[in-house]
């Protein structure tokens, strides 16, 4: 489906040797800042996650790919699982809320059907901005120069979004409701210098629904007629249409490798070598959008309806680089350390992290069945064209070991570029220009001869552009599944669905137990 035919101008956007560890801490923020441009501009490459999993990750602003000293390093380098010994069990626990607002911009269209109580002019929040099931699990077992991890856990960010179907976003997104879930097996070799291994996962999505509002009216008669029956703000015809879906398990993983040249200086390389592609199958349902629409139950029924989705995630690489600050000797009554010579004051790593989204042009669902609102008509499919871009994203964070066996503490933060184009940008993955920094502590709250239970609590907030869509170049335009506007109706090929201002952010607030035995 094309989406616009008009000619398209420049894209209107709006948004916007020995160191202390002070003196760390201020090179730490300075090098930051010099890496982070302004949020203004377009945007070109941030992905569907925010850094990172597991709270000690997250306190460092996404750089833990070199240092990865618990068993999520089986997510973030599986090489780096040979610096665990023993068995190392760590649960950690994302809280995210995502605060996403859209205000719709004026059509130069003429407004044909507004309801009594609408203003598709007012701001439209996210209903739903709490998501609580961010959980990781993973464990590790260490044994001579082999290590061997297990993980589960989910993508480190909301997993659920909802709109008001009467609102300006509506013919974009009302709900978007996904679960998905990693179930990795990791093995590891290597020395206290060196270590390569890998993470064999299984991808599942087991649910996923996909909500959003068409204009379900008939075929125009001619090229005067199909002008008249677009629908900038709603119409009679408007139904909310979902896409419930669910996807068997498909096979990934992620390698990667740990290296220390010198006491002071850690390289990591890692990445997810096998894309993942879900094949989501499912089925369409109908429903009225509350005070607009008039259909019975008998026309909202899809006869012999099904959908499929093809939805792909991509190939990653990160390269980390680590400064670690070691004391010459520390009291053994204050720290239990093998080589107290050897023993972490801080730390500073920097992580440079590719994702290959361009392997997403646009979601296209293949629908079947009829629609029984224009008397049978068959369904046609839907395409929501996406043009993603590949992405980088840069990391820089440490840890101060404050006190010595009882006190860590943590700071980082980090760019990425936005992986949507901003003619596309869409309310489902709002994949746009992002900073962020984060925070985090780290306590024992146990030791025993054998055993120790450390609490770790870490914060993030992310910083997204604020982004403006014109609607000449908006590309995001209304579904009408049954009369598909003709390649010219009067200069439009539909109504552009995302014209107006995009503005949103993330918390993150993260919390761990880990365990040592």
């Amino acid at each position: 489906m094309r989406v616009n035919a008009r000619p398209t101008p420049a894209p209107v956007l709006t948004g916007s040797g020995t160191m202390t560890p002070v003196w760390a801490a201020s090179l730490l923020a300075a090098t930051l800042l010099a890496l982070t441009p302004g949020l203004g501009g377009e945007a070109r490459a941030s992905g569907l996650e925010i850094p990172e999993q597991g709270a000690r990750a997250v306190g460092r602003g996404g750089a833990f790919s070199a240092k990865a000293d618990d068993p999520t390093a089986g997510i973030h380098n599986p090489g780096a699982l040979v610096k665990l010994d023993g068995l190392q069990l760590m649960y950690s626990h994302n809280l995210v809320w995502h605060f996403a607002t859209f205000t719709r911009a004026e059509s130069v269209l003429p407004p044909t059907d507004v309801y009594e109580g609408q203003d598709p002019f007012a701001p439209v929040e996210n209903e739903t901005p709490f998501f609580g099931l961010g959980g990781t699990l993973a464990a590790a077992y260490g044994v001579g120069d082999w290590t061997f991890g297990f993980s589960i856990y989910g993508p480190n960010s909301t997993g659920k979004v909802s709109y008001p179907s009467t609102g300006g976003q509506r013919y974009m997104l009302t709900e978007m409701d996904s679960l998905m879930l990693f179930y990795g097996a990791s093995v590891a070799w290597g020395t206290e210098d060196f270590g390569i291994g890998a993470t064999f996962q299984a991808a599942s999505l087991p649910r996923m629904r996909y909500s959003l509002v068409t204009d379900g009216v008939t075929a125009p008669i001619d090229e005067e007629a199909a002008v008249e029956s677009l629908s900038p703000y709603s119409s009679s015809w408007d139904v909310e249409a979902t896409l419930a879906l669910d996807a068997d398990p498909v096979p990934t993983g992620i390698i990667g490798a740990w290296w220390r040249p010198h006491d002071a200086f850690e390289i990591a390389l890692s990445g997810r070598v096998v894309p993942v592609v879900f094949q989501g199958e499912g089925d369409i349902e109908l429903a009225n959008v509350p005070g607009q629409s008039p259909f019975t139950e008998a026309q909202l029924e899809v006869p012999g309806n099904s959908a499929k989705l093809e939805i792909p995630l991509p190939m990653t690489a990160r390269l980390g680089l680590r400064y670690v600050h070691r004391a010459p000797r520390v009291e053994a009554k204050v720290v239990e350390a093998s080589d107290l010579s050897q023993a972490e004051i801080f730390d500073i790593e920097l992580d440079v992290v590719y994702e290959a989204y361009s392997i997403i042009e646009s979601f296209d669902a293949d629908l079947e069945g009829s629609i029984l609102l224009a008397g049978g008509a068959p369904v046609q499919d839907v395409s929501i064209s996406k043009r993603w871009r590949d992405t980088f994203s840069v990391r820089l964070g440490g840890t101060w070991n404050a006190l010595p066996g009882l006190l860590k503490l943590s700071l980082g933060g980090y760019f990425e570029q936005g992986a949507s184009h901003p003619y596309y940008t869409h309310l489902d993955f709002l994949t746009v220009d992002r900073v962020g920094i984060g925070a985090g502590l780290e306590a024992p709250i146990y030791t025993g001869d054998d055993t120790r239970i450390d609490l770790v609590v870490a914060y993030a907030h992310t910083f997204q552009e604020d982004r403006t869509v014109a609607e000449q170049n908006g590309k995001v335009v209304q579904q009408r599944p049954i009369a598909q506007c003709p390649d010219d109706c009067g200069g439009y090929t539909g109504v552009v669905a995302n014209a107006g201002t995009f503005e949103s952010s993330f918390d993150l607030l993260s919390m761990a137990i880990s365990a040592s035995f």
